[in-house]
């Protein structure tokens, strides 16, 4: 009687210490701690062409962002990305991101990227990138010749950002500085939600 009672208190114990560590586990698997600030990782960053623009090429298209700095604004990162069209032309496209916006959650990077296709058009996603294997995951698309203000987290729990802009007006290049700000917040699905003033 006593070993019985013995064992089912030792069973009983290990089932509470396995309890506790895979609940720590769960915990600890969506917190990613960086070596390295944000703008040493950024550079790192293996992006995937937003989805919409894939299709039209007809493949995904990947690149790092590396760091080539922007002569013309502070804090802006561009490059060149290369890819072979349908009849095997080499072909390619610009991209600017935007690193001082740049926000962390426990398991996220939220990041601005633009895109210019050819033409006038800078097409901005805001990018989250899985800091476990510096991966974009997946993109909200903004609007095409933003100004970001900022980018700020709202909750870490749910990865949810909100991310501040000027809209330029139909017929205007760039939008002027006047305007009213946008605000959205992008939620963990990547959805965006307007959030009133």
């Amino acid at each position: 009687m006593i070993d019985n009672q013995r064992i089912i208190r030792t069973c009983y114990i290990l089932f509470l210490l396995t309890t506790v560590y895979l609940l720590s586990c769960g915990k600890s698997a969506n917190f990613v701690k960086l070596d390295a600030p944000l703008r040493d990782v950024l550079p790192q960053v293996v992006l995937t062409v937003p989805e919409v623009k894939a299709t039209e090429f007809g493949h995904p298209i990947q690149f790092v962002i590396g760091n080539e700095k922007n002569r013309y604004q502070t804090g802006i990162y561009y490059g060149q990305a290369w890819y072979k069209s349908g009849e095997d032309k080499q072909q390619s496209f610009d991209y600017l991101v935007h690193f001082p916006d740049a926000v962390q959650t426990d398991r996220y990077i939220f990041v601005p990227v633009g895109y210019n296709w050819g033409g006038t058009g800078i097409f901005y996603y805001l990018t989250a990138i899985d800091k476990r294997n510096l991966i974009g995951m997946n993109s909200a698309y903004i609007g095409d010749r933003i100004k970001i203000v900022n980018v700020k987290v709202i909750d870490t729990d749910t990865d949810t950002v909100a991310i501040n802009y000027v809209e330029r007006d139909a017929g205007d290049t760039y939008p002027s500085a006047n305007k009213r700000i946008k605000k959205l917040t992008i939620e963990q699905n990547m959805q965006m939600v307007l959030l009133l003033d």
